[in-house]
């Protein structure tokens, strides 16, 4: 299970897991993304109270991942 991986490597593991649930698309624009240029981003930012769960994390390209931390700013 991922919670038995150490943390260094957890947070690669769920980008993995996330590529694969969102197939290789942002979930804001739908653009295929490679796991290069992919940002894991916090669905609730954990400034506002989000967690680190992989339930709160999401698969965005670069200019969704700007847009949106624009709009939080």
């Amino acid at each position: 299970m991922i919670w038995d991986i150490p943390a260094h490597h957890r947070r690669a593991a769920e980008r993995d897991i996330l590529f694969d649930t969102q197939g290789g698309k942002c979930k804001s624009c739908g653009q295929e993304v490679s796991l290069r240029n992919v940002i894991v981003d916090h669905i609730t930012p954990r400034t506002s109270g989000g967690s680190e769960s992989i339930t709160n994390l999401q698969l965005l390209c670069e200019d969704c991942a700007g847009r949106k931390r624009d709009s939080e700013a």
